[in-house]
């Protein structure tokens, strides 16, 4: 299973979308080294620096949406939390796991990933897309020289 990238997903053109397509390529990493990790210590190690890379992520997406004033911004943080307790979670069934199991974990993780946080991408984060188009249009206009001008 691989997640691929799609401008649909596209949210603002930078940042954000930067950071959710960094989330894409570590996830896939995962998904491929799954099949060869020597200990779940070292799956953990390789979540635990996704768990990290999502944290700052949800916190610069956060941050965006309280410039854009965006009107669900507390649902959207809510989702932020259930895509936390999912990370800690599968964490957690690391800390259980036996080596042979590492199989389960990375049928898990793809879960995760395809399910929650694609899934996130694909229902949240949408919500804020239409809204961030207009408040870029916004922005635009404010920027633009002949808004200045008063006509008489």
């Amino acid at each position: 299973m691989e997640i691929k990238w799609s401008d649909q997903l596209s949210i603002d053109g930078g940042l954000l979308d930067e950071e959710h397509k960094a989330m894409i390529q570590k996830t896939n990493m995962f998904l491929k080294m799954g099949k060869t990790f020597d200990s779940a210590d070292q799956a953990r190690q390789f979540l635990i620096g996704l768990k990290e890379h999502l944290a700052i992520h949800t916190a610069h997406e956060e941050e965006y949406l309280q410039q854009i004033d965006f009107p669900d911004l507390q649902q959207h943080s809510k989702s932020h939390e259930k895509l936390n307790v999912e990370m800690d979670a599968l964490l957690q069934l690391l800390d259980r796991v036996k080596f042979y199991d590492l199989t389960e974990i990375n049928r898990r993780t793809a879960h995760f990933f395809s399910h929650f946080l694609v899934g996130h991408f694909l229902n949240e984060d949408m919500k804020m897309k239409a809204y961030s188009a207009a408040h870029r249009k916004a922005q635009d206009a404010e920027q633009d020289p002949e808004h200045d001008i008063t006509y008489i």
